[in-house]
């Protein structure tokens, strides 16, 4: 059975989201050295973030290199961040499966982040065309991030269809599959090489149904 609504999520599902990291981190240093002509940034922020440290990466780079910052600075350094234009590309796999999967489907994007990153990201990877809706979860703001059910029972009353028809498409077993499990969809996770979330484990309902290592896989699986 060919389903008539398939969903995607976007970081590391679509292209790899440490890219997106390293662009941001450039970005950021760039103003760095602008405004203050610090010229080791960049690496400082990359050798913190490979720590593991995700929250708070812009404090520490800044305290291992002796410079002094307020909340103000640290503001500004997130704001670019946010809002840069990012150097990023789809994974090879992408506008292959997609070009094939919307002949017969409806292809949807959910995608969760701050809306200028997100509106800023998909610009960049010029995927747009190939979706009949994309739907930013932070328009609503963050309590309707995944793994909030909102956006899903969105998707399914605007396109009138019922859940045995709907599949999503993930890779964060953290969030990403909890909502759509809930709602009976068929969910599938991306398992991505380096991906920066694939790994987390939650418990059954966060769980999918199944795994792929490659979006061509699509093909043999909803046929």
């Amino acid at each position: 059975m060919i389903k008539s609504l398939i969903a995607f999520d976007l970081d590391d599902t679509l292209y790899p989201e440490s890219d997106y990291v390293l662009s941001g981190f450039k970005a950021v240093s760039q103003l760095m050295k602008n405004q203050f002509g610090m010229s080791n940034t960049y690496q400082e922020f990359v050798k913190t973030f490979g720590m593991g440290e995700r929250k708070k990466t812009f404090n520490i780079a800044l305290r291992r290199l002796g410079i002094e910052y307020n909340e103000e600075l640290i503001n500004e350094m997130v704001n670019c961040y946010r809002k840069h234009f990012p150097d990023i590309r789809p994974y090879n796999d992408v506008v292959p499966i997609l070009k094939y999967l919307r002949q017969n489907n409806t292809l949807v994007l959910i995608t969760d982040g701050y809306l200028d990153a997100q509106k800023n990201k998909i610009q960049a990877l010029n995927i747009e065309q190939f979706f009949q809706k994309i739907l930013y979860t932070d328009e609503y703001g963050k309590d309707y991030w995944k793994p909030n059910m909102r956006s899903f029972q969105m998707v399914m009353a605007c396109f009138s269809v019922n859940n045995d028809e709907c599949v999503y498409v993930g890779d964060n077993i953290n969030k990403d599959f909890f909502a759509p499990n809930k709602l009976g969809w068929l969910t599938i996770q991306i398992k991505r090489k380096n991906g920066l979330h694939s790994d987390f484990i939650k418990n059954e309902e966060f769980t999918p149904k199944t795994k792929i290592s490659s979006l061509l896989k699509l093909k043999e699986i909803l046929k």
